[in-house]
C-alpha cells in the first residue's frame, strides 16, 4: 500500500471506532476535518504559525523595507570591515 493508501486506511478505521464508542458524531467529525484542513494549509502558506504560544506571530516575519536596505551588504563600508562589524 502506499502512504496516502495507509494513512487513508488507517484514519476511516479510527473514526469507525471512534462513532462506535459514541465518542465521535459524524457530521462533527467531518467540521474538524476541514477545519483542520484549512489550519494545515494556513500553516503550510505562511499565513499562521503555532509555535511557542504565539498564535498570532507573521511566519516568516517580515522587515520593513529601511531595514533591508541599511543592512545590505551594499551600505557596508570599508572602516566598517576594518573594526570587525563585517568578519
Amino acid at each position: 500500500m502506499s502512504n496516502d493508501k495507509l494513512k487513508t486506511f488507517i484514519e476511516s478505521k479510527l473514526m469507525d471506532e471512534l462513532i462506535e464508542q459514541g465518542v465521535a458524531d459524524w457530521e462533527k467529525v467531518k467540521e474538524l476535518e476541514e477545519e483542520m484542513d484549512i489550519r494545515n494549509r494556513k500553516l503550510i502558506s505562511g499565513e499562521e504559525f503555532y509555535a511557542g504560544g504565539y498564535n498570532d506571530a507573521e511566519w516568516p516575519p517580515r522587515v520593513s523595507r529601511e531595514f533591508v536596505a541599511w543592512n545590505s551588504p551594499s551600505h557596508t563600508t570599508r572602516r566598517d570591515c576594518l573594526n570587525g562589524y563585517f568578519q
